[in-house]
């Protein structure tokens, strides 16, 4: 069975409310992920990204855990703290 066919099976098909959400959830991941990979990249503890934020350091690990709902103003706002910036890519469905 292709991936495709399995995700269709086990998730639901493109579309439906199931897949959407399970595509949300795996975009936050996948940013979640990439946020750690580039505070190690710098060297960094969660601490002192917290610190350099102004935040509690269990702010940051719910950011890298996938755990806090982060809208585009708090995902540039950490970026910056990072020297690194998003870059969107909007594409139709």
């Amino acid at each position: 069975m292709m991936h495709s066919e399995l995700l269709n099976e086990i998730v639901g098909k493109k579309g439906t409310p199931d897949r959407g959400e399970f595509e949300d959830e795996l975009s936050a991941d996948v940013l979640a992920y990439k946020i750690k990979k580039l505070r190690k990249e710098k060297h960094l503890t969660q601490t002192q990204l917290a610190e350099k934020l102004e935040v509690d350091k269990t702010q940051i690990s719910k950011i890298e855990n996938g755990k806090l709902n982060m809208t585009i103003q708090s995902i540039n706002r950490v970026l910056r703290a990072l020297d690194a910036r998003i870059k969107f890519d909007i594409q139709p469905l």
